[in-house]
């Protein structure tokens, strides 16, 4: 599970944090446009083998400024 919220937007794209675990100490960064994938910004420490980014890039809609992406 991990919860995001959105930074800002620059240009239609839209760049948000996202908490391992629900752990704020050290975040990471990805950045969607409406209708693309996204991409990896900042890899968060906890997440070395990018398992959460890849979720938050695909799990984050970004008609929402935060939330929580859970899978099984």
């Amino acid at each position: 599970m991990l919860r995001y919220k959105l930074l800002y937007i620059e240009n239609d794209e839209y760049f948000y944090e996202y908490y391992v675990e629900d752990d704020e100490s050290n975040p990471g960064i990805i950045s969607k446009k409406d209708g693309e994938r996204g991409r990896i910004v900042k890899l968060s420490d906890k997440d070395p083998d990018k398992y959460y980014a890849f979720h938050a890039v695909s799990g984050i809609d970004v008609k929402k400024s935060s939330g929580t992406v859970a899978w099984y």
